[in-house]
């Protein structure tokens, strides 16, 4: 009787080295505590949040979808929101829409003194953004991404001034409707990280626009000081004017908005 204890012991002794243990504390509290055959792949029973908040950063949530607005559009009067969602690891697709609202900010446009050629920030309209971007690094924190742009703009009866040197000045009033078509090639970094709700996103690149007008000058006004010759100044008169302006343009942008996340068990 004495030999048989002792060879139950043994064989009780060796299956104990031979099982894995797997043990996670937490707290006053700990998990289950499971003991494994090799080929067997540890569970977790997990009764404390601390063992919750460990599972948390084995596995991260990770983005699905973003609500924004670009706050440099509200500069130039275009109020807008944005919606992207993400596709896979390295991809996300969103489009952009908004407003454009006139306003006093380039009523008269800094570009040009002749005003019919560049009427500054006096279209009302809409504007939208479909654009892809891509994230190169494990992280999704830098980005390129390809946007497609359309407006279409208008106004009416605006008047505006051109003033030639200091003897001519041509004061005229127009209406204008207008579309853009664009390519905008740009770069990105979001600033908050993938598993947090607050979004911030700056970006900047370079655009490619093409803007096909139609306006019609109304009425003019033009005022010349005595001795000024008017043949070789080019000036806006009354009639009905056509074309299309192709432009290259500087982007840049910074979006602030919300994350909705998602527990991913895979650790994504």
């Amino acid at each position: 009787m004495k030999h048989f204890f002792t060879a139950a012991l043994v064989l009780i002794s060796c299956h104990l080295l031979h099982a894995q243990t797997f043990v996670i504390t937490g707290g006053t509290n700990s998990t289950t505590l499971l003991n494994l055959t090799p080929d067997a792949k540890p569970a977790l029973v997990v009764d404390s949040p601390k063992t919750s908040e460990a599972i948390e950063g084995i596995y991260p949530r990770h983005k699905v979808f973003t609500i924004s607005s670009d706050l440099a559009q509200y500069f130039l009067c275009q109020p807008n929101i944005d919606f992207s969602i993400r596709l896979f690891h390295q991809g996300a697709i969103g489009v952009n829409v908004g407003l454009v609202e006139p306003c006093l900010l380039f009523a008269q446009s800094p570009l040009t003194s002749q005003q019919y050629t560049n009427p500054g920030t006096v279209y009302s309209g809409i504007a939208a953004r479909l654009y892809f971007k891509f994230y190169p690094g494990k992280r999704h924190k830098s980005y390129w991404d390809l946007q497609l742009v359309y407006k279409k703009l208008s106004y009416n009866a605006v008047g505006f001034s051109d003033q030639y040197g200091n003897s001519v000045l041509n004061i005229y009033t127009m209406n204008e409707h207008e579309t853009v078509y664009g390519l905008e090639v740009l770069h990105g970094h979001e600033l908050t990280h993938e598993n947090e709700h607050l979004n911030v996103d700056i970006f900047y690149g370079i655009g490619f626009h093409e803007r096909v007008r139609n306006y019609q000058v109304t009425s003019e006004n033009v005022v010349v000081a005595p001795g000024s010759d008017l043949q070789n100044l080019a000036m806006a008169m009354p009639g009905n004017y056509s074309g299309t302006l192709s432009l290259i343009t500087p982007v840049i942008g910074l979006k602030f908005g919300w994350n909705y996340l998602k527990r991913n068990q895979t650790g994504f």
